[in-house]
């Protein structure tokens, strides 16, 4: 049983203020930096993987990588892909906005359901939908609407179940405007307009127990029994929410999954990234469709009750 004491007066701009230093151990981060600071440099990673690594494997709507990245020792896995969209506009003649065929998505619903599986208070209930190896998972500290501490338990079979005790913070930023000279220079090229970063950085117990830094008042109880392995989070951790326009103005989501973990124990960096390339490959592989099958599926039931 560990117990995590939390200051009941803690400020709730915390993780963006005070996080100077605590990556560094947990999650890997060199850098002394704040949780914004860690969402923008796992934001660089993944555009570095998509621009370098190979491709390991690809399924009917998404492509795996595997690599490194910068100095890391822990190998690094990513997953990738698109959603084609609706427009607001396009969305009152949603039969002809793709040329006849199957209608699109609405922009903001999918925008919203993708959200919401990453930081919601319906989080942990739509990842017993798509995550095969969750089992619980609880919010042990809301810092704001945009950071939460959150302790997970998961299954690493053949390995003894894990946990993770870790930050999930939220980022959003805009796209650069068009250029004022010739708005339609990029035309026939896609130009992100809004993103929407979900950073994980593991946390240590030790911080946990007194984030601010003063004397901590009450306590929450987070249930291990002993029988868990700790498990990290490292850098780079991230999903990637991001909405892009061409030059015609038609519009697509796409979705950017990367993490490094240290599954803990007796599996060090040599033997993780050797002996787990494959089946990390294929875990990763399973997961993007059944995550891109449950967003379709939270669309489709949002449309339903719309009726």
């Amino acid at each position: 049983l560990v117990i995590v004491f939390l200051s009941e007066e803690s400020d709730k701009s915390l993780c963006r203020q005070a996080l100077v230093g605590v990556l560094e151990d947990t999650a890997g981060f060199h850098a002394r930096a704040t949780v914004d600071d860690y969402a923008r440099a796992c934001s660089e990673a993944v555009d570095s993987a998509l621009r370098e690594w190979p491709i390991a494997e690809t399924t009917a709507h998404a492509i795996v990588s595997t690599g490194f990245v910068g100095t890391n020792v822990l190998r690094s896995t990513l997953w990738t892909q698109s959603f084609d969209v609706a427009t607001p506009k396009e969305e009152e003649s949603n039969d002809d906005a793709n040329g006849g065929a199957k209608p699109l998505l609405p922009l903001d619903d999918l925008l919203s359901n993708l959200k919401d599986l990453f930081l919601s208070e319906d989080s942990f209930k739509h990842a017993k939908e798509w995550d095969s190896t969750f089992e619980d998972a609880k919010i042990v500290k809301r810092f704001s609407d945009k950071d939460i501490l959150v302790h997970w338990k998961f299954k690493a079979s053949p390995l003894s179940g894990r946990d993770m005790l870790y930050i999930v913070t939220e980022l959003h930023e805009e796209g650069p405007p068009p250029s004022k000279s010739n708005p339609n220079d990029n035309e026939g090229s896609d130009q992100w307009v809004d993103r929407w970063m979900y950073a994980y950085a593991s946390v240590s117990d030790d911080w946990a127990k007194n984030p601010s830094g003063e004397d901590s008042v009450g306590s929450i109880e987070i249930e291990d029994g002993g029988k868990r392995v700790r498990a990290l989070n490292c850098f780079p951790s991230c999903d990637r929410i991001t909405a892009y326009r061409d030059g015609q103005g038609r519009a697509k989501v796409q979705l950017d999954h990367l993490m490094t973990t240290d599954v803990g124990g007796w599996i060090g960096p040599l033997c993780f990234n050797n002996l787990f390339k494959k089946a990390l490959i294929q875990a990763n592989a399973h997961e993007s469709e059944a995550m891109r099958e449950y967003a379709l599926l939270l669309c489709q039931s949002k449309k339903e009750k719309q009726k």
